[in-house]
């Protein structure tokens, strides 16, 4: 066989070998700085301590992070392929992070301070919920990259201990490099219309690029926390940077959820009291000729 087939394997025996120490025995900084990580379908590297790489990790295997107390992943913005959080102390992101296909959670979070996370178009995510979520309070953004139409995709975000995950669906014509960006804020938002009574304090900014086509998306709210009023008031509400509008809206209260279109390149997703968007069509009489209409 080629030499570079050997070399290849050695370095991949050392790291896993350089983990399975570090996962029994240490709780140190596992720093990969070198050579050609693959992991394999269905393997899984646990990682006790803070890990550090200055690559990608290919393959289509995951990382579990499951220290005892909080931990540091710092990939430099590089690809995981599949990323597993078990460690009821968290773990927060030093730097960018791509996940290339699996994102589970069996405890804790992923705190990502003002870092970004990028979830890849055909990954799954499962396990998440309160306590369980990508907590963006100190400013992150979730990426979700789409490459064709998808249904009510879930994108765990959430703020401390609050999940306030966002929903998509998409029905396009074309996707070129296609992707959104999710955030949640948990305040109200400064700009409601003057009538807003019963509103929700919490709001999801939303933007798209590349999707040629219709992207709606819903928020889901917390039943008491984030609701000021009557949450059976409530309906979908967008804001564009410029003006209010409930087109096309959607609310369930049962869910705790509103929905609206994503029009443009974004704007901002909350709920808010029907009494605070009024809509006036006025007509002048001596101009009114009936049916609706002036001459």
């Amino acid at each position: 066989m080629p030499t570079n087939f050997f070399t290849m394997n050695r370095i991949l025996f050392a790291f896993l070998f350089c983990c399975l120490c570090f996962s029994i025995h240490g709780h140190a900084q596992l720093y990969i700085n070198g050579g050609s990580i693959y992991l394999d379908s269905g393997a899984a590297v646990n990682i006790k301590g803070d890990l550090l790489s200055v690559q990608s990790i290919n393959g289509s295997g995951k990382v579990i992070m499951n220290g005892t107390s909080g931990q540091n992943l710092n990939m430099g913005g590089n690809l995981i392929p599949g990323l597993e959080i078990d460690n009821s102390q968290s773990v927060t992101l030093a730097s960018n992070l791509k996940i290339q296909n699996q994102l589970s959670f069996v405890n804790g979070k992923i705190v990502t301070g003002n870092n970004e996370v990028t979830l890849a178009s055909n990954m799954t995510c499962n396990g998440m919920g309160a306590g369980k979520m990508i907590d963006v309070s100190g400013g992150g953004i979730v990426y979700k990259e789409v490459a064709s139409n998808i249904t009510n995709a879930e994108i765990p975000v959430g703020l401390t201990n609050a999940y306030n995950p966002v929903y998509i669906t998409t029905n396009a014509t074309s996707y070129q490099n296609a992707k959104l960006s999710i955030r949640a804020v948990a305040i109200k938002h400064p700009e409601l219309p003057v009538g807003s009574t019963d509103y929700l304090k919490v709001y999801w900014p939303v933007t798209r690029t590349g999707i040629t086509g219709n992207v709606s998306v819903s928020g889901q709210y917390n039943n008491t926390s984030d609701v000021t009023g009557s949450k059976t008031n409530l309906i979908g509400s967008f804001f564009d940077g410029n003006q209010w509008t409930t087109s096309g809206e959607s609310h369930d209260a049962s869910l705790n959820k509103v929905g609206m279109p994503i029009t443009g390149t974004g704007g901002v997703l909350t709920g808010i009291n029907n009494g605070g968007l009024v809509n006036i069509k006025a007509m002048i009489q001596g101009y009114y000729m009936g049916a609706n209409a002036m001459q």
